[in-house]
């Protein structure tokens, strides 16, 4: 590493925010993704141009540089060596404009997502992207690798959310696509060379999502399946009945190295959707929040064929948990288990 390059780099964001050795070490085990950060020294820029003055100066005397987002990748994205620099946007946390009426958010890299999600809520608006990290991850590192999360199926990917962001290339030149209209045909889309690329062809620093009408309501269910081919079966069961407003469906397998803590529930006697579907629509969550799901739901179905087969635990699937909720609009979502079992296991 050339000898001058911290100096320079302290007086382009000040020395208080390029960090080394003991400073940053603990950092990379927030997830516990093994990616610990082994890097010369981290750099915590505050804005887009200070993003463009580092990557210049490294760009200048061939300096490698890695971005740091929030460390929650599993696939060792933000891996480095004795010999980078790592690039914090832990200071670009500012959201910068939320527009009720035009339905978008302006943000920099460093928020994270639960934070844009309180804030749209505030707003009276929907974040429609989440995914289980969503207390650490960045919206940055997000959208440069192309986020799915849990509500997919409506929704799409974190690519259909955005309108226009703002990148950095390795030689400090600044890109900007700031576009903030949903019906734009005007020349090149530039962001999408950004989206999925995983900060290859450059760093991105600001978003323009787009926002969705917040949901007045929504339900969860939770299924349990003999089979990997009742669970295709419900999927397809699900599109039909409630088309558009299903926003996940998701499968969590029984495994022996999870740990698990038992929830006795009841059985539903029949499969048919109309048994199934034919009050409200259910909204699906992840393993991780059944906990809080199960503490606020008033109303398990107890619908049974024989109150003595469910004393004496001869029950068979499938099985369903539902609260209900009345508005004009809902979001719907499952979770299936393929496994017959007389009790549904969920994580601690």
């Amino acid at each position: 590493m050339p000898n001058d390059i911290l100096r320079d780099l302290g007086d382009i964001v000040g020395e208080a925010n390029v960090l080394i050795s003991s400073e940053f070490q603990d950092r990379s085990e927030i997830w516990g993704t093994n990616q610990p950060c082994r890097a010369a020294a981290v750099v915590c820029p505050a804005n887009t141009d200070e993003v463009s003055a580092i990557l210049a100066s490294c760009h200048e005397v061939g300096q490698s540089v890695v971005a740091f987002g929030g460390l929650t990748n599993l696939v060792q994205g933000a891996r480095t060596s004795s010999d980078d620099i790592a690039l914090s946007f832990e200071r670009m946390d500012c959201i910068e404009e939320i527009d009720p009426v035009a339905g978008t958010m302006t943000v920099q890299a460093g928020v994270t997502m639960q934070a844009a999600q309180e804030k749209v809520d505030e707003a009276g608006l929907y974040f429609p992207v989440d995914i289980g990290a969503r207390g650490n991850c960045m919206l940055g590192g997000n959208v440069s690798t192309n986020a799915g999360g849990t509500r997919v199926i409506r929704f799409g990917m974190i690519r259909e959310s955005v309108l226009g962001l703002e990148a950095v290339l390795a030689d400090g030149t600044v890109v900007s696509s700031m576009n903030t209209m949903l019906k734009n045909n005007s020349g090149f889309d530039l962001k999408q060379l950004f989206i999925g690329t995983e900060g290859v062809l450059g760093f991105i620093t600001r978003i323009v999502f787009r926002l969705q009408a917040k949901p007045r309501s929504h339900n969860v269910a939770l299924v349990a399946c003999n089979d990997y081919e009742q669970v295709t079966a419900l999927l397809s069961t699900c599109r039909g009945q409630l088309g558009s407003a299903l926003c996940g469906f998701e499968v969590m397998w029984d495994s022996p190295k999870a740990d698990y803590r038992h929830l006795s529930i009841y059985p539903i006697a029949s499969m048919s959707s109309s048994r199934l579907l034919g009050h409200n629509p259910v909204l699906m969550t992840r393993p991780s929040r059944l906990q809080s799901v199960r503490c606020s739901m008033p109303d398990i179905v107890p619908t049974v064929s024989s109150p003595s087969r469910r004393q004496s635990g001869m029950l068979s699937g499938p099985f369903v948990m539902r609260w209900s909720g009345s508005c004009a609009m809902r979001t719907c979502s499952m979770l299936a288990c393929p496994l017959p079992m007389s009790t549904i296991t969920t994580r601690s």
